[in-house]
């Protein structure tokens, strides 16, 4: 069942404790020892900003139940906040990303600077406002000249907009973007990743309310699955659409084209693309490869 965090669910016990803020290492122990201990969970329960953007952990960890269950549960949520072991860039990079995945989708946003960075953005502009007066006291008459030479201002304008346009296009080369806006010189997917690990992610993410994030993982797992039992090959410029056509099969064709939507198209996933990937992997992984 799918939790939204943000939502007024909360534990018939807890509905009156205050809630308080907490870092995401604090939220990972917390996670970890709820799997055995009450107290734990229901201090988990308390928790309603992290890092300064609101969470509601109680809806995301309703219905836990007992046992094996639980433990998945609470483990995937306690990976989400885990910090990355020192020295691995690569780990401090996924963690990033994941964190601003979990953190950043509609249900966490606010219309106003997290209160740990208010006064650090206000600060910052008072600082800069002195050299922002200066900056129009030098370069305003100097446009003004310009702009009162007929076409002259005109032509400068057409002329920075063609230096941006260049300069965009080289900063999007030396990315290296693919065709279908997926990065370039890497895989689609990591082959070492573990794909019950993605598995358990995609049910957090949504337990957690980031349907995008949960089809992606999915996605990934089942694609790593296809590489390891031989029906696909994995290369730098393989796409969910390549993928799709060389393994074949409408349910792969469509959630192929879900994923490089949300992915890459900016379009927000739904509760019926989370519920498809659930339910269509399972077919594609146990068809016969179509080659």
């Amino acid at each position: 069942m799918a939790i939204v965090v943000g939502s007024s669910l909360v534990g018939p016990s807890l509905g009156a404790m205050p809630g308080r803020s907490a870092d995401p290492d604090e939220v990972a122990t917390l996670a970890r020892e709820a799997i055995d201990d009450p107290a734990a969970l229901e201090e988990l329960h308390s928790i309603d900003e992290v890092d300064g953007r609101p969470v509601d952990l109680a809806a995301a960890t309703a219905e836990l139940g007992d046992g094996a269950e639980r433990a998945r549960r609470l483990e995937s949520i306690a990976r989400l906040f885990d910090e990355p072991a020192p020295g691995d860039d690569g780990a401090a990079e996924r963690a990033r990303a994941e964190a601003r995945d979990v953190l950043d989708g509609d249900a966490y946003r606010r219309t106003e600077p997290p209160r740990p960075f208010r006064g650090v953005v206000r600060w910052v502009g008072e600082r800069l406002e002195p050299l922002v007066r200066l900056l129009g006291d030098v370069f305003g008459p100097i446009w003004r000249a310009i702009v009162a030479v007929p076409f002259l201002g005109v032509a400068l304008v057409a002329a920075l907009a063609v230096a941006a346009a260049i300069w965009t296009s080289r900063a999007v080369a030396a990315r290296g973007v693919a065709s279908d806006g997926s990065p370039a010189g890497r895989y689609l997917v990591d082959p070492d990743a573990d794909p019950a690990v993605l598995d358990a992610e995609a049910e957090a993410a949504e337990a957690a309310g980031d349907l995008d994030l949960a089809v992606r993982r999915r996605f990934e797992a089942g694609l790593i699955r296809l590489v390891r039992v031989g029906r696909l090959e994995l290369r730098l410029e393989t796409t969910a659409e390549r993928a799709a056509a060389e393994v074949g099969g409408v349910a792969l064709g469509e959630l192929a084209a879900t994923f490089q939507e949300v992915t890459y198209g900016g379009r927000r996933a739904t509760a019926d693309d989370v519920e498809a990937a659930r339910a269509r992997w399972p077919e594609v992984l146990g068809a016969r490869a179509a080659r």
